[in-house]
């Protein structure tokens, strides 16, 4: 099964990425064949003092959307 992971520089998505053992041939070809993708790109609560609410809404529920 291919995944592939958004938000992988951030904290969810990096531990993710290390638990599948994706690599960067991997991160180059995700799109051909995917069959899931895990979306852990989001603003959250260290984000809350130096975002906007429309920015935390627009990258949480928009960007999952």
């Amino acid at each position: 099964m291919r995944i592939l992971v958004t938000g992988s520089a951030g904290h969810p998505g990096e531990a993710l990425v290390r638990v599948l053992g994706a690599d960067r041939a991997t991160v180059r070809n995700a799109r051909r064949g995917v069959e899931a993708v895990l979306r852990s790109a989001t603003l959250h609560l260290p984000h809350v003092a130096t975002h906007s609410r429309q920015a935390l809404f627009d990258t949480n529920v928009t960007g999952t959307w």
